[in-house]
């Protein structure tokens, strides 16, 4: 997913990659935000910044997440859906 590109769904036991073009800490769920974890980005030489979640064969529930940009200490302020297939 970009902002410039966003998917929509992703298959399970395939790779959701959660891309922006500045750092960010991804605040996520799997579980409909009963649990949530905070993974920071990885940076790359190219200026992009990711984050890969690896989906399960058993998922069921759909992946939310929201940006904490790291640079200026704000949150995205909206929550981003993808469903699992």
């Amino acid at each position: 997913m970009k902002f410039n590109r966003q998917v929509s769904k992703v298959k399970k036991s395939h790779t959701l990659r959660i891309q922006a073009l500045a750092s960010f800490q991804l605040h996520w769920s799997y579980d409909n935000w009963q649990t949530f974890k905070d993974t920071p980005s990885t940076s790359t030489k190219l200026g992009v910044s990711f984050v890969d979640i690896s989906v399960s064969d058993n998922q069921q529930e759909s992946i939310s997440f929201t940006f904490f940009w790291i640079e200026s200490s704000k949150w995205e302020e909206r929550n981003y859906t993808v469903a699992v297939s």
